[in-house]
């Protein structure tokens, strides 16, 4: 892989809000980072259906490639703030970024997977997830990074706008057709 390739995943906002209102579960419930990961690591592996959960609970990576054996780490692009590329292991309270536990996460993945909300209306949802390289990662890591591992989100943009892209593909799910490719 030597390029970025990038998914645009459309999904309708009732399939998430099980039954709950626009206004029950508003926009901010939809940047909630663990509820983000999720959806973003489960729609990605059903693009890429080689990718599964490690099923056990990995500080360095999020999915592995059961045909190849290799690790993708995930990490969430956020507007205005970019994307910190410390390992959960060392992100949460009380916890300091440890510079040797995000040498070792770029060890042990082959790239990462940067997934941002793109899109919320009344009706849809929309993810896009950017497939990265780890050689890029790393590129951009040590140009850009700042002391507590985050590239900011102008720089990762700028990365990703002069780096190697394939086309986006674009998804849709819906409660009537379930995940197709549009």
């Amino acid at each position: 892989m030597e390029s970025i390739q990038t998914f645009r995943i459309r999904i309708e906002r009732d399939s998430v809000q099980a039954g709950l209102t626009n206004e029950e579960f508003g926009k901010d419930d939809y940047n909630d980072y663990r509820m983000v990961h999720r959806y973003a690591t489960k729609y990605f592996s059903k693009i890429c259906p080689s990718l599964e959960d490690p099923k056990k609970d990995s500080k360095f990576h999020d999915l592995v490639d059961k045909d190849t054996g290799k690790k993708l780490e995930g990490k969430k692009l956020k507007h205005g703030e970019g994307v910190c590329f410390a390992p959960s292991v060392d992100v949460g309270a009380g916890r300091k970024v440890n510079k040797e536990n995000i040498q070792k996460c770029f060890e042990i993945n082959s790239s990462y997977y940067l997934y941002t909300t793109t899109g919320l209306d009344d009706k849809f949802w929309e993810l896009t997830v950017r497939w990265v390289p780890i050689e890029m990662i790393k590129a951009w890591y040590e140009k850009h990074a700042n002391s507590s591992g985050t590239v900011t989100y102008k720089n990762c943009m700028k990365c990703i706008e002069t780096s190697k892209q394939d086309p986006v593909v674009n998804y849709m799910y819906s409660r009537e057709s379930g995940f197709c490719k549009l």
